[in-house]
């Protein structure tokens, strides 16, 4: 896969620099986009946590909880059980790629 194969929407310009026009987001909704992205280091957020048709109403916030320095580590994630919710990723809520 390459960033030729991948999906965009364009959203508003608002703040910044550089105010009016559209930027061109990609959407990383599938695993291998996910790797393209991991492998270009390029994983942190720059806008919320929206949907595409609704760039102003997000719906999903994301908690960053790093273990502790002394914790056992595991080769699966999150420490070794699959939670409730999505049963495709390791989300603990049912993701709205996987409805």
């Amino acid at each position: 896969m390459n960033a030729d194969d991948t999906r965009t929407v364009r959203a508003g310009r608002r703040g910044g620099r550089v105010r009016g026009g559209t930027v061109r987001h990609l959407v990383c909704d599938d695993p291998a986009t996910l790797v393209l992205l991991a492998a270009q280091a390029c994983l942190t957020p720059h806008r919320r946590l929206s949907r595409a048709d609704r760039p102003d109403r997000p719906d999903l916030m994301v908690f960053d909880l790093d273990p502790p320095d002394t914790a056992t580590p595991t080769t699966s994630p999150p420490y070794g059980r699959r939670p409730a919710g999505c049963a495709r990723c390791w989300t603990g809520w049912v993701c709205p790629a996987h409805r």
